[in-house]
């Protein structure tokens, strides 16, 4: 069997090893749009559950990455000069491409063959013919967009507009949600340490602040300089940087929630992004993926052959299993798009109002002080 995935992010190459783990004789080639060293966005949001997934796949993958997580212990809201810190979390985060090198090198101890700067597109995999085509190419997967009649597809796009950063700047063990007020309107950021000395920095703001402050007209230092002025306070006199190894300019964009109808259509399988994603303040978009990958293996491996049987079971089990995160995805999407209709309130209750945001948390269970 050939076996072809187009996308060499943490669920391509997490499909694609326990795809060749369970039948060796299976011919696995990855297609990768990157070099191989270049990768976009910055860090990773993990969770012990989901190491363990990876561990029961291969103990060395996660031994190989216990070194290069940060744990986040806290939750830091600076809003209107005051800080308050929720306590009692453990997010775990680690660098994007510190990942993606380690499940890259399992992959290819395995013998899978990975093909970085090829951008496949939908006519080229007439020319690539194989029994099961994976689709791992991100939310706004190319291959997805051009067929995506066959899928059924509709896109959903945000509200807000988002700008992902990084900065040498380290938040320690806290994950961090910073507002500022300009003369424009409101910025805020979703800030974390990922590794020894780099953090993400994601800037977010409404479209008519965007529009007001003219990001438009702006190039990259431009816009660079001026969210450094506007975050100088929580900066410390670091820069902001944009992993300019992937873009030419800073890329601001919206949110894309693909729908599709079919997650299959003729053995081509959408998977990870490029079937569901869910909105990054909630950091589940790696245990999304990863989830994808490991089912879809798994009916892969369950199934007596490739049919519409196999993949539809994969579709329904893993719209269920995903559903409330989905639920949860949203409505924090939701509560950001609105941020500026809350953020007048009382900045304790507003912060309550931020941690709550999701449904996923009780006023109960939460712990919130003033630093």
């Amino acid at each position: 069997m050939k076996i072809q995935c187009i996308g060499a992010g943490p669920a391509g190459l997490v499909f694609s090893i326990l795809a060749k783990m369970q039948d060796h004789s299976r011919d696995v080639v990855v297609y990768e749009r990157n070099l191989s060293n270049v990768t976009t966005g910055w860090g990773l949001v993990l969770s012990e559950p989901m190491l363990q997934q990876l561990a029961n796949i291969d103990p060395s993958i996660v031994e190989q990455l216990r070194p290069h997580i940060s744990t986040l212990n806290h939750i830091d809201i600076h809003i209107k000069e005051k800080t308050f810190r929720s306590s009692g979390y453990q997010f775990l985060a680690i660098s994007r491409l510190e990942m993606i090198n380690t499940l890259r090198k399992k992959a290819l101890d395995l013998g899978i063959k990975i093909n970085y700067d090829s951008s496949l597109n939908a006519e080229d995999l007439i020319n690539f013919p194989a029994d099961l085509t994976v689709i791992s190419d991100g939310a706004n997967s190319k291959i997805r967009h051009q067929l995506k009649n066959e899928f059924d597809t509709d896109i959903d796009e945000g509200k807000n507009l988002y700008l992902w950063l990084g900065t040498s700047h380290l938040f320690n063990d806290t994950f961090n949600f910073i507002f500022e007020q300009t003369e424009t309107g409101w910025f805020w950021a979703h800030c974390y340490k990922f590794e020894n000395d780099h953090s993400t920095f994601v800037v977010e703001c409404t479209h008519e602040t965007w529009a007001k402050t003219g990001f438009a007209h702006m190039d990259e230092k431009q816009t660079i300089a001026f969210l450094e002025k506007v975050f100088h306070r929580h900066l410390c006199g670091h820069p902001l940087q944009i992993n300019d190894t992937c873009r030419e300019k800073a890329y601001w964009r919206r949110f894309v929630t693909p729908v599709s109808k079919h997650w299959s259509h003729d053995k081509k399988v959408l998977l990870g992004n490029a079937a569901h994603s869910a909105h990054f303040s909630i950091g589940s978009g790696t245990k999304l993926a990863i989830g994808d990958a490991i089912a879809l293996a798994e009916n892969l491996k369950s199934s007596n052959k490739l049919d519409s049987a196999c993949f539809t079971d994969y579709q329904h089990n893993r719209q269920n299993e995903s559903s409330n995160l989905h639920i949860a995805a949203q409505n924090s999407q939701s509560w950001f798009e609105n941020v500026e209709s809350l953020i007048e309130n009382d900045p304790l209750e507003f912060s309550i109002s931020l941690l709550l945001r999701s449904g996923r948390l009780s006023r109960d269970e939460l712990t919130i002080n003033l630093l």
